[in-house]
């Protein structure tokens, strides 16, 4: 009888701890963000802030907007000495309809005279079969413009032998500005083209999701000309990064090919 028991048990954990690979429908939640959210304006046009003194840069998302940050910030250090950059990541790792219920999220957001607000995890189907709300992401670009910071979507690169899903994710993203203006990161896009011209490159970490320190430099050059409006081609060989100088080149080339083919901002 207790063997019986053993079993059943170990069959519920189990059970349990697979769930969250199989994809569903998000289910209707108790939603705290109105007792949260301050009262806002939508539809306001951009900021533009690319002619700052003092580069703030909000990332708001999960894992992979680790080390991006870092990255944008020694780029414009690089380009302008003579400007101050800050760049922090908004607390723990979270999805965008998760963020709109978090105090410490918003608060960090709207106490903070941010110049870019870096939005990323977006709940998208990767079979395409579901639809997610993107409510909660319209919110935080309102949000942003409200306290006059530029938003800038951030659709995750794909997955690792995943030919579509960088400009599906760029599409979903593209719509959800059709609804409130907001820049559009081209991500996606970036790492097809570099995928594309130089299979030799890896971008991806092992687990074949997320960006290995070669997929972090393009990406953070994509940020890097959408935040300042330079060319990301014209960046000079930084030695301190993990990417040697013929690499950091060509990925310059990219971003800047992409950016001129797929403006990042309009409203």
């Amino acid at each position: 009888m207790n063997k019986l028991k053993l079993t059943f048990f170990l069959l519920i954990v189990l059970t349990a701890c697979n769930s969250g690979n199989e994809e569903s429908k998000e289910q209707p939640s108790s939603d705290n963000s109105s007792a949260i959210i301050p009262s806002h304006q939508s539809g306001l046009a951009i900021p533009n802030n690319q002619v700052v003194d003092h580069y703030q840069i909000l990332l708001m998302g999960n894992s992979h907007v680790r080390g991006i940050g870092t990255l944008i910030s020694s780029f414009i250090k690089t380009r302008f000495p003579e400007k101050s950059v800050t760049s922090s990541n908004a607390p723990g790792i979270a999805y965008l309809s998760e963020r709109v219920n978090d105090k410490a999220s918003i608060d960090m957001l709207i106490n903070t005279p941010w110049t870019h607000v870096i939005l990323q995890a977006q709940k998208y189907s990767s079979s395409g079969d579901y639809n997610y709300p993107t409510d909660a992401a319209v919110t935080l670009i309102n949000l942003a413009k409200n306290q006059n910071s530029t938003p800038i979507l951030f659709p995750e690169h794909p997955r690792e032998n995943n030919t579509i899903e960088g400009s599906t994710v760029y599409l979903l993203h593209k719509g959800i500005t059709t609804a409130e203006p907001a820049c559009v990161a081209p991500v996606g896009l970036a790492w097809d083209r570099a995928i594309e011209l130089h299979p030799e490159l890896s971008l991806h970490h092992p687990d074949g999701n997320h960006a290995n320190s070669t997929g972090r430099f393009l990406t953070a050059l994509v940020f890097y000309q959408i935040i300042t409006g330079e060319p990301a081609d014209t960046l000079p060989y930084i030695p301190e990064v993990d990417v040697n100088e013929l690499t950091q080149d060509k990925l310059g080339q990219i971003a800047s090919y992409i950016l001129e083919q797929h403006q990042a901002c309009h409203d």
